[in-house]
């Protein structure tokens, strides 16, 4: 599991410190990853289209799965990945879909009141 910001703990300028968000195995698998000062390389581009190449494959196929489950002609969607436009674009390209509702406070932290 990576550390992310599991400690909770701030900085001088009370800001979360945030901690690595990746494992070692990923590090191992990609390489090192680029300091934040760093320029972007084409490493990194690569890195990155891959993934997303590799999530609109899932999103695609869950989505594909769930609607023989439920067969519906509207989709609703929430949480960070429902704010991925390259990931929704084959979802209603590629699909009997008609309409989707997007939830419009879309994040990954959720919205559970606390």
């Amino acid at each position: 599991m990576h550390d992310g910001v599991a400690s909770g703990a701030m900085n001088d300028t009370d800001r979360l410190i945030v901690g690595r968000l990746y494992t070692d195995r990923l590090a191992t698998l990609c390489g090192a990853p680029r300091d934040r000062k760093e320029p972007t390389t084409r490493r990194e581009k690569d890195i990155a289209r891959s993934t997303q190449t590799r999530f609109e494959e899932v999103a695609l196929h869950c989505f594909r799965r769930l609607h023989t489950l439920v067969p519906s002609p509207r989709l609703a969607l929430a949480g960070g990945c429902a704010l991925n436009g390259v990931m929704n674009a084959p979802i209603h390209r590629d699909t009997t879909l008609e309409s989707s509702y997007l939830q419009c406070a879309a994040s990954d932290d959720g919205t559970c009141p606390a």
